[in-house]
């Protein structure tokens, strides 16, 4: 079973890949991760068998789920001789140190299968509470990650307050969860400023500036997929589908030329341009007040604001390889 897994904490140090998953998969009977020693870029295949685990603990419940395994000594050496020649990497099984101890899959989604096979192939297997799952981040740590966990905990605990070990969210919920805690990280958790922010944005030149910037914000690489095609369907004329890049200034509906918004002008765009606006400000209005349970920036940098300065660069670069592509 092949996952989508955007890090990989190996003892005190992650592994992240910027441009899409890092190749993990899952059987019966062990766990194949392909990673890379950071001061070669050498390929490092991992293997892991059950034999090796002496406890597994999942975090299922959340929109930011992650696996953490136990290894045994045997196996713990086993992995240090394949990094030998990076010191930098501290893992040991032995240590009193929490931080080097445990192997933690953050994975992208949660997938029904994986629990089913996790909960009966690998019998040392627990699930977590919220409660439990961010205390082992912090023991870990991983203080971002922990970050993660908790706000985007609170956001599935307002749409799913059901308490249940496992859950699964719909993409738009996962991506959308995963943008709150990236704002929460940048102005609460790292206290950017408003100008700062601009600045880096300014100074991205190109969409793989862009995608690295965002892949450290924690966005993943689906997130930002999705969110091209998305402006890629909207920049369809809505008359006869061709690109366009003129809009309505209210329901922002495209079209391709002056003459094909007079004949959908003329065809009653009117009549339901109010009820776009509407429906397009509703949903923004939600999406605000559940970041406003979670955190509200004392600077007045709002969740819309960020997500629109990211969102309108991450379109400048579209729009500039659409015409390319013309």
């Amino acid at each position: 079973m092949e996952l989508c897994v955007t890090s990989i904490s190996l003892g005190n140090y992650s592994f992240d890949d910027y441009l899409k998953y890092i190749p993990t998969s899952f059987t019966t009977s062990s766990i194949s991760i392909k990673l890379w020693n950071p001061k070669t870029q050498d390929k490092v295949d991992i293997v892991i068998l059950k034999k090796d685990l002496f406890k597994l603990e999942t975090n299922f419940h959340t929109t930011a789920p992650f696996i953490c395994l136990y290894l045994t000594q045997p196996a713990c050496a086993r992995i240090n001789k394949k990094f030998i020649d990076f010191p930098e990497l501290i893992f040991n099984t032995r240590s009193k140190e929490e931080d080097v101890k445990r192997i933690f899959i953050f994975l992208t989604y949660n997938k029904e299968d994986l629990v089913n096979l996790l909960s009966t192939h690998f019998k040392k297997t627990t699930h977590l509470t919220a409660q439990r799952a961010s205390n082992l981040l912090k023991i870990s740590k991983l203080k971002t990650r922990q970050t993660i966990q908790d706000v985007e905990q609170k956001l599935v605990e307002i749409i799913d307050p059901i308490n249940k070990s496992v859950y699964m969210p719909s993409k738009n919920f996962v991506c959308s969860s995963r943008s709150t805690s990236s704002y929460v990280i940048l102005f609460r958790d790292q206290k950017m400023r408003k100008k700062t922010f601009e600045a880096q944005l300014e100074s991205l030149k190109s969409l793989t500036d862009l995608t690295t910037y965002l892949r450290s914000l924690h966005w993943t690489y689906d997130m930002m997929v999705e969110r091209m095609n998305d402006y890629t369907k909207e920049c369809r004329c809505i008359n006869c589908q061709a690109q366009g890049f003129l809009k309505c200034s209210l329901c922002e509906v495209r079209y391709c030329s002056a003459k094909c918004q007079q004949e959908d002008f003329k065809n009653g765009h009117m009549e339901i341009c109010e009820k776009l606006k509407m429906k397009r400000r509703a949903v923004e209005e939600e999406g605000m007040w559940m970041v406003d349970q979670v955190y509200k920036n004392e600077q007045g940098i709002t969740y819309k604001y960020f997500v629109g300065k990211i969102i309108g660069k991450l379109r400048q670069f579209n729009r500039e390889e659409m015409r390319k592509s013309k």
